[in-house]
């Protein structure tokens, strides 16, 4: 039987390749004699998926325009594959820029005395290196790196007598949009003490704050006690399932107790559903 079997091997046999209808090792997609250069959403023929900037309108991606090498944000079609339609409006006249909401305000900053990275090097150049590291997203960085396709970057340089200051940190202001320091959220103009919002104190909500949000049933701020009404929880002091507004809870055994009961003992007036005298 193995005799049989190794004679009827085909000696025309080969190896898996691109093309052949079978995703392998190093291939992102194969759909065999499908594979197409041409057509939209298509698996190449390289054996690869769809990509940004091959000329294709892959619509199945996202894209709506796709003109090659020449994507960027001053031709027809984006980098994002979307066409650049923003140049058709005018912002008015009147809006200004504030460029300092681009950086973090917190960071200390080194500031010395340099050259340009690329050549010729020219000197006269002034430094400011945020100590704090900033971040971009991938549309940013391929932008960026659009303007230096063969780098910009130097590395380290003797002092050669120049000398560097440091800047502390600025105070955090709240209220400017960037989270710094002890701040816990800066949504800028949002900032608002209504329910789940960033606080005008640049605070993030939370029990003991005065203001009901989401999953409190109740926020009486510095009055909130274990002895409630409301609890130092943020629900209604005694039983839990009291529903917001309802100062009775049932508790196991149908017995109904009255979380005020302590303010009736100092004479408060009970309104609603109260217990028998």
């Amino acid at each position: 039987s193995e005799m049989c079997i190794r004679d009827r091997v085909s000696t025309q046999s080969t190896g898996p390749f691109c093309g052949d209808g079978i995703i392998d090792n190093g291939e992102q997609c194969d759909d065999g004699a499908r594979n197409s250069d041409t057509t939209p959403n298509a698996c190449r023929r390289s054996c690869t998926l769809p990509r940004r900037g091959d000329g294709i309108v892959d619509d199945l991606y996202g894209e709506r325009c796709d003109s090659t090498q020449l994507n960027d944000f001053s031709g027809a079609c984006s980098t994002t594959n979307v066409p650049n339609a923003c140049r058709t409006f005018r912002a008015p006249a009147n809006r200004l820029v504030d460029l300092s909401r681009a950086f973090d305000k917190s960071s200390p900053v080194f500031t010395y005395d340099g050259s340009s990275t690329a050549p010729p090097c020219s000197e006269g150049w002034k430094w400011f290196v945020f100590q704090k590291i900033q971040t971009l997203d991938e549309v940013q960085y391929e932008r960026l790196s659009a303007y230096f396709p063969v780098g910009n970057a130097r590395g380290p340089q003797p002092l050669n007598g120049r000398s560097f200051s440091y800047t502390a940190t600025e105070p955090a202001v709240c209220g400017d949009g960037l989270a710094e320091k002890t701040e816990e959220c800066d949504e800028g103009e949002l900032n608002s003490n209504t329910p789940d919002s960033c606080r005008k104190n640049c605070r993030r909500p939370a029990c003991g704050d005065g203001i009901l949000d989401a999953g409190e049933l109740c926020d009486d701020g510095a009055k909130n006690s274990a002895s409630g009404p409301c609890g130092i929880n943020c629900k209604w002091a005694g039983f839990e399932g009291c529903a917001p507004g309802n100062k009775t809870c049932t508790a196991p055994g149908a017995t109904t107790i009255n979380v005020i009961f302590a303010n009736l003992l100092s004479g408060s007036k009970c309104t609603g559903n109260c217990p028998a005298a």
